[in-house]
């Protein structure tokens, strides 16, 4: 029989260890196998390497799975993550928190999606034009289109207190109204319809009052 490591005639752990990761010659292997046959304590020690090599496999396969998901995963800010893997000097906060705040602004200026449609209809009343709808919705107008020149279309644009444009459209002649879809929303305030005509003079102004939603 081959010679044994630790002096009692049994095989020392780490010849056992090769052994049970498969690392051992085939002569070695030869050895421990016949030497198993008979010597317990051998077996046992072997038994219990082999848990701790299985373990220590199932552990590996593991980490290995857990890196391959993270590497195909989308990573949001990956070049923020990557740069603070290293040492920045003190200034860098200062970078950070400012880079903070222009993304908080950017997301509080992002223009948010319009609420359900909302009808309104506006009218000339003796000489004035009148209208009120709440803040943060879509409108469907419905203007009064007496005393305009028949034509299937008219150019519209809606312009806030210091004629500002804010939205600008068709107008379609149905009936006793020009129709048109605003797929926009508005802030509280004060805004003007205007009905123009070539060269963008207005025909016609309707007053529009938007009021808080609360």
């Amino acid at each position: 029989m081959g010679k044994q490591s630790d002096g009692g005639g049994h095989f020392d752990e780490e010849r056992l260890e090769s052994y049970s990761l498969g690392s051992a010659d085939e002569e070695e292997s030869a050895l421990i196998e016949e030497h198993l046959l008979w010597c317990g304590q051998c077996t046992s020690k072997l038994e219990e390497i082999d848990r701790c090599t299985r373990a220590m496999k199932t552990a590996a396969a593991r980490i290995r799975e857990e890196d391959r998901q993270t590497a195909q995963a989308p990573v949001r800010g990956g070049w923020l993550a990557g740069w603070l893997r290293h040492p920045f000097p003190a200034w860098g906060a200062s970078i950070l928190v400012a880079a903070g705040l222009v993304v908080g602004i950017g997301v509080m200026q992002r223009p948010q999606k319009p609420g359900t449609p909302i009808d309104v209809t506006l009218e000339t009343l003796r000489g004035e034009e009148t209208g009120a709808v709440q803040a943060g919705h879509a409108l469907n107008l419905h203007l009064d289109n007496r005393g305009l020149p028949e034509t299937h279309e008219y150019r519209l644009e809606i312009v806030d207190e210091v004629g500002s444009r804010v939205w600008d459209g068709t107008g379609t002649w149905v009936g006793d109204y020009l129709l048109a879809s605003v797929a926009k929303s508005f802030r509280p305030g004060t805004y003007f319809v205007r009905v123009l005509k070539e060269g963008s003079e207005p025909l016609r102004e309707y007053k529009l009052s938007v009021t808080s939603s609360q």
